[in-house]
Order: C-alpha cells, then sequence, then structure tokens
C-alpha cells in the first residue's frame, strides 16, 4: 500500500428496521440516528450535523414521521432545545439494545464475509488535491 493511499473501510453486515406502512419510503436508519443524536446533545442543528443532514432535511424527516406515526417524536422548547417523547426514547432505547444483540450474533457472518472480501477489497486512493 502507498503511502498516499488510506485504507478502504471494512464491509460489515448491516440491518435497518422497518415500520412498515406507517412510513413506506422513510429511511428509519436516518430517522434513529437522528434521535440518537437528539437524545446525546438536544440541539436539532447539532444532531443534524452528526447523523449527516441539514438542519431542513432534519426538521422535515421529524415532522414526518411524527406525522405518519401519530405520535410526538421530540418536544422543542424555545430557549431550552429539543428533548425526546418518552417514545422517542423507547425507539432509541430499543433499537440500541437490538444493535447490540444483533452485533453478537452476527460477528461469525461478519468475520467470514471480511475474509471473502478481503482479497478483493482494496485501499481507496487519495483524492487528488490542487493548491493554487
Amino acid at each position: 500500500m502507498s503511502p498516499s493511499a488510506k485504507p478502504a473501510a471494512k464491509p460489515r453486515l448491516r440491518w435497518n428496521w422497518d415500520f412498515g406502512p406507517l412510513l413506506r419510503d422513510i429511511d428509519t436508519s436516518r430517522l434513529l440516528q437522528l434521535l440518537s443524536a437528539l437524545g446525546v446533545g438536544g440541539a436539532l442543528g447539532a444532531a443534524a450535523k452528526e447523523a449527516g443532514m441539514s438542519y431542513r432535511s432534519a426538521w422535515g424527516l421529524l415532522r414526518d414521521c411524527e406525522q405518519a406515526l401519530g405520535a410526538s417524536l421530540v418536544t422543542m422548547e424555545r430557549g431550552r432545545g429539543t428533548s425526546l417523547t418518552d417514545f422517542g426514547a423507547a425507539l432509541v432505547k430499543l433499537d440500541g439494545e437490538a444493535r447490540k444483540a444483533l452485533d453478537e450474533v452476527h460477528a461469525p457472518w461478519q468475520r467470514q464475509l471480511e475474509a471473502l472480501l478481503a482479497p478483493v477489497v482494496r485501499a481507496a486512493p487519495e483524492r487528488l488535491r490542487l493548491a493554487a
């Protein structure tokens, strides 16, 4: 591997929640990332950044999901930030517990996937950077 090449990210086994017809095409992994970040920080802007989306996208995602589910996920108070409702906190807790359990269960398949792909996964070349 050349000194300028970065190691490739490891392939990994992933899964997502399917909330059924209520949330249709909504990416629930983005919703849960956003809710988890809100649970830690309490500021929608910072949580959106942590979840890799804009403030506007985060606000829209929350609004769409709350409308589809018929239940509030967060409460927003002027000067106090954003906090999870009991329902939002329960979703985050369930997701965290499930991911922890599934990581342990999926570990043998994760190792097999890494071993299988090791000969073909190469380091990603560093991007060309120009300085003016």
